[in-house]
């Protein structure tokens, strides 16, 4: 009887990664279903979308459900920044993500910090770029 529970048991536990992933893929959203709205503002990813993560595709569209309320300097932040990410690679993104982490996970002092030295960079190499334009 010990046996029998025992594999009843590991039975279970195995099958569990199973229902998961079944669960998992059923919740992804096919880039053809997507509404004219959420097309337009996710269009960075359109090639990618149907192999990204259900994870991915939801952090995305809740995203995309919030940006017609943005003020439009906000949306072009948005526009920009989903550009950027997507260009990115997985494991950059993985990078990223891991980084944001790290980063919450400091003092707000140090935060602020990083902030702060973070926007004069970016400063710095938007003056750059727009220098080397002219």
């Amino acid at each position: 009887m010990a046996k029998s529970l025992a594999a009843a048991l590991l039975l279970y536990f195995l099958c569990i990664p199973c229902y998961a992933l079944n669960a998992q893929q059923s919740t992804k959203t096919v880039w053809v279903n997507l509404n004219t709205q959420q097309q337009e503002v996710l269009r960075p990813f359109a090639q990618d979308w149907n192999n990204l993560s259900s994870h991915e595709q939801q952090k995305l569209l809740g995203i995309a459900k919030r940006y017609p309320d943005l003020p439009p300097e906000r949306q072009e932040k948005v526009r920009a920044r989903l550009e950027h990410w997507s260009k990115l690679t997985p494991a950059d993104r993985e990078k990223a993500r891991k980084n944001y982490q790290n980063l919450k996970q400091l003092p707000a002092e140090r935060r602020q910090e990083i902030k702060r030295k973070w926007g004069q960079r970016q400063q710095l190499q938007n003056s750059s770029s727009a220098s080397q334009k002219q």
